[in-house]
């Protein structure tokens, strides 16, 4: 049974785009999925000080800024620190 949950479903994401064609080993599978993890406690936190900051920052305005910075990376673009 798939795992339907925003953690299986980002992790899915992930190992596509690491090995989209060869299936990762059962380690590389659970180091991908606590990665994942990891990344959605930290996008957690980030949107809470987001908010903080702009408290009438939409769920819209959210999700375009997380598009534009999965695009940009995608793209290749280089990003200012």
């Amino acid at each position: 049974m798939p795992d339907n949950t925003l953690l299986g479903r980002c992790t899915v994401a992930l190992e596509e785009a690491l090995a989209p064609s060869v299936p990762l080993t059962r380690e590389q599978s659970t180091a991908a999925r606590r990665g994942v993890a990891a990344v959605l406690e930290h996008l957690a936190a980030e949107i809470v000080v987001m908010h903080q900051r702009e408290p009438r920052l939409t769920v819209h305005e959210l999700a375009r800024t997380l598009t534009l910075e999965a695009a940009g990376e995608l793209a290749g673009w280089e990003v200012d620190a």
